[in-house]
């Protein structure tokens, strides 16, 4: 079997690793925007996946650094489910959806985690005819929505 190997996250990665070396690890709310963070709640917040598989693609993480479900609290699962219900509604609202995708990576990199240490659960808006050649025949994956368009509003959305 080949490996597909996918070198361009590193970047995302190592660009905005905290102190601490994790990127999902949030400091201030002042590097919200910085990091296209959507909302805060009390044990997750949202943010837009910069290196998205499809337009809109967000990402519900826990404030707590934890690799597996049963490393978070009762509160902090059920906050997480909730939030990608929430997540899931108005995306499908907002995007005009023609179906979602969402789940976790639990187990590291042998169930596809890029940062297995920090569990984060991926919402993923999928449409008709968003798979196609380019990405297998040019490594391109062609996203038609601007980032900060995207950004300002879903982060209205959620208010």
């Amino acid at each position: 079997m080949e490996n597909l190997y996918a070198p361009w996250r590193s970047k995302y990665i190592r660009s905005h690793n905290n102190e601490d070396g994790c990127p999902l690890c949030l400091q201030e709310p002042a590097d919200d925007h910085k990091k296209y963070v959507i909302k805060r709640f009390e044990h997750v917040y949202v943010m837009l996946n910069l290196y998205p598989y499809n337009p809109g693609h967000v990402m519900v993480i826990p404030f707590h650094h934890a690799g597996a479900l049963t490393d978070l609290t009762p509160q902090t699962r059920a906050e997480l489910i909730e939030v990608a219900s929430l997540s899931s509604a108005i995306l499908a609202q907002e995007l005009k959806t023609d179906g979602l995708n969402i789940g976790l990576n639990i187990g590291g990199k042998a169930a596809g985690g890029t940062i297995p240490e920090h569990l984060h659960m991926h919402v993923l808006p999928r449409f008709m005819g968003d798979t196609n050649f380019l990405p297998l025949l040019s490594d391109t994956k062609q996203i038609s929505l601007n980032l900060d368009e995207l950004y300002q509003q879903l982060k209205k959305a959620f208010k």
